[in-house]
């Protein structure tokens, strides 16, 4: 029936009025409505003969309107039926999924008024009907897609949440709830006391300061760290991010956030960082972090305070006869203890790194003179001196050590590093377990050797050289090597 007709009988005639009922409704689903009586006869209007398939001069019955239902739901609807009909229930609603004689399938919602007797008897029936097929096809696709949503956060530990300021309520996805340890019950919650109560209490105060320093800012966006404990204790690390939106007057309207356990990502970045700076045997800082330490030194010196600082060269002698004899495990544990009872012997503001092979630098920062350089190197060869236990055997190491200073003896990191190892090199060739100072000579030496070598081999790739032989007394001829003129 339409509201109020008689308003607008005074101005069109009853078709113009239904024309323009029919053109506001466009656009809509129809609504189809069925009847029947105690005796079963139905009656059907064109829009429900539509919905359910059938043609102007099929005549549906009850028994022909049952056998469309998807057999899966037929018992449902007797159930539901009888079980109305018992309570003499005025209302019925369900939607069922029918299969028309063309074998398309439709999901139509239906609302029965049931009139009853005195004595309980049903008398009459009025059922709209609504083809909900479209709405059902996009309430499944919404289902499916928020599905695909929860298990993409799922795979990320990443959840989400949103926070209506004008409700004060908040929304959380249950990846969200089970990253941030709350119940199921509580996807809807109210209060902020509420969300700052997930923060561990002394976590909580830092984090709710930068939410009130981000809204009296007015800032679009805020990042927030916090890191609370599972149910078996371990340590876990979320990463937040949060959108204010603000109305026209600046206030704050509402907040879009997401949560994201980070622990596994900052295990990852802390391996990688290990590995890009770290000795993998012996855990000390390898030659790039080294390198960078020195750099970031270098750039603190200033024209009125220059920076000075020593470079000590360590390699142990003749370490290839561990590897040899004890094999290469057992090489790798002698590293371990040399680099720990390196570190145990310097100073907290010393560096001590492994290079590469048996080669370690130590790095003092403190140090500005030749003679406490020599000290420290010193001091060194002398931790060293005691036997180390590699599985039951005593071992004795001694070790050559290069010295050179910043920046006298170089005026870069890696030209301080080559002349402490050139220092190394000639300690090395005067016997071993010594201190050896850098000298400009050392590097025309290594140069001049250098330049020989390559010399030699050139003349022996181009054929350089040839065999020569002299008389001698006894009758007998001495061979020598020569360069062809």
């Amino acid at each position: 029936m339409h509201p109020e007709p008689q308003a607008l009988d005074a101005l069109l005639p009853v078709r113009a009025l239904d024309a323009l009922y029919e053109e506001a409704a466009q656009g809509l689903d129809p609504i189809g409505h069925l009847s029947w009586d105690a005796s079963g006869a139905m009656h059907a209007t064109p829009a429900a003969l539509a919905i359910l398939g059938l043609r102007a001069s099929e005549a549906p019955s009850v028994r022909g309107l049952l056998a469309m239902v998807r057999r899966s739901r037929q018992a449902a609807l007797m159930a539901a039926w009888t079980e109305a009909v018992a309570h003499r229930q005025r209302r019925i609603e369900m939607e069922l999924p029918c299969v028309l004689a063309s074998g398309a399938l439709r999901h139509v919602r239906t609302i029965a008024v049931v009139e009853y007797t005195a004595h309980g008897k049903v008398r009459q029936v009025v059922a709209a009907l609504q083809d909900v097929t479209l709405a059902q096809g996009l309430s499944m696709a919404l289902t499916a897609a928020e599905g695909r949503l929860e298990e993409a956060q799922q795979m990320a530990d990443f959840g989400s949440w949103e926070w209506d300021f004008q409700r004060n309520q908040a929304i959380y996805s249950a990846e969200a709830l089970r990253i941030t340890g709350m119940t199921n019950g509580a996807t809807v919650s109210s209060g902020l006391d509420q969300a700052a109560a997930l923060i561990p209490s002394e976590q909580r105060e830092a984090v709710i300061e930068m939410f009130k320093r981000a809204v009296r800012d007015r800032l679009p966006t805020l990042r927030y760290d916090y890191h609370v404990a599972d149910a078996s204790g371990q340590r876990r690390e979320l990463h937040g991010r949060a959108k204010l939106v603000y109305d026209g007057h600046g206030k704050l309207r509402r907040m879009l956030g997401t949560i994201q356990d980070v622990t596994e990502l900052r295990d990852y970045r802390r391996q990688v960082h290990s590995l890009a700076f770290f000795d993998p045997v012996t855990a000390l800082p390898n030659r790039s972090w080294l390198i960078e330490r020195m750099h970031q030194a270098l750039s603190q010196g200033t024209q009125g305070h220059p920076i000075e600082f020593g470079m000590l060269m360590l390699g142990l002698d003749q370490f290839k006869k561990v590897n040899d004899s004890l094999g290469h495990s057992a090489g790798d544990e002698l590293l371990k203890l040399v680099g720990a009872r390196l570190s145990h012997s310097m100073r907290e503001t010393d560096v001590v790194a492994r290079l590469t092979g048996d080669a370690f630098a130590i790095l003092a920062p403190e140090v500005r003179q030749a003679d406490a350089l020599a000290r420290v190197a010193s001091k060194l060869l002398q931790a060293l001196s005691a036997p180390f236990d590699l599985n039951g055997t005593d071992v004795f190491v001694t070790a050559s050590i290069g010295a050179a200073l910043y920046p006298s003896d170089g005026n870069s990191a890696e030209a301080l590093l080559q002349h402490a190892d050139a220092a190394l090199s000639h300690a090395k060739g005067r016997g071993r377990n010594n201190v050896q100072f850098y000298s400009p000579q050392l590097t025309a030496q290594a140069s001049h050797r250098l330049m020989l070598e390559s010399e030699l081999r050139r003349g022996v790739e181009r054929q350089g050289f040839c065999c020569t032989t002299s008389p001698s007394s006894t009758s007998r001829r001495r061979s020598s090597w020569a360069p062809k003129r």
